[in-house]
């Protein structure tokens, strides 16, 4: 048989359904969220309808200080059995808890309140009970008046929360309130 083709620059209609196309579907886009101590994104988007989530946050801090991240399940925030280890860019420094940490880190070091940050991640496994949820992220951040920073990390559930179903998270800082310029969260089609 002799192979077919499309032109791509024409229009077509379909009919039925249309599989195998992947990618991302957008499920929230907030922007200018007032400061508060923290930010959560619940079930109404983090849910059983995908396995992974992707998201931009592009906010600041009130005051110089770390961010933190934690899951929340069944309705509630998980305060216990994370690890995280972050790499810092611009020099030799990681910041490591492996094992039982309150909380995942975002940053390492410290970001000026004026200066903000944008923190790119996938949140991965969220409905998997046999393996843990796990986030893999970078972050863009103003240190200073005229310094930018970037980090990797990779954080997520430990010890006994493997067997748990992830249906949320909550962002907040180590001091002051969090600003959101804006936030989207996208579902990893299956």
């Amino acid at each position: 048989p002799v192979a077919e083709s499309m032109n791509l620059a024409d229009n077509y209609a379909f009919t039925g359904t249309v599989s195998g196309a992947g990618g991302l579907v957008k499920l929230l886009t907030q922007s200018g969220v007032s400061a508060s101590s923290s930010y959560d994104i619940d079930s109404t988007y983090i849910n059983s309808t995908y396995d992974d989530y992707y998201f931009i946050l592009k906010g600041t801090l009130s005051a110089t200080g770390n961010l933190y991240a934690r899951f929340f399940t069944s309705g509630s925030v998980v305060t216990t059995d994370y690890g995280y280890c972050l790499a810092r860019m611009d020099e030799n420094n990681y910041y490591i808890d492996v094992d039982g940490a309150t909380e995942m880190r975002m940053f390492g070091g410290q970001a000026t309140a004026t200066g903000g940050f944008i923190l790119e991640g996938l949140i991965t496994n969220v409905n998997d009970t046999a393996l843990p949820t796990g986030m893999t992220y970078k972050v863009l951040k103003l240190y200073d008046t005229v310094n930018v920073r970037g980090e990797t990390g990779i954080a997520g559930q430990d010890g006994t929360k493997w067997g748990t179903t992830v249906n949320g998270i909550r962002f907040y800082g180590s001091s002051g309130n969090i600003a959101i310029n804006n936030f989207n969260l996208f579902g990893v089609a299956k």
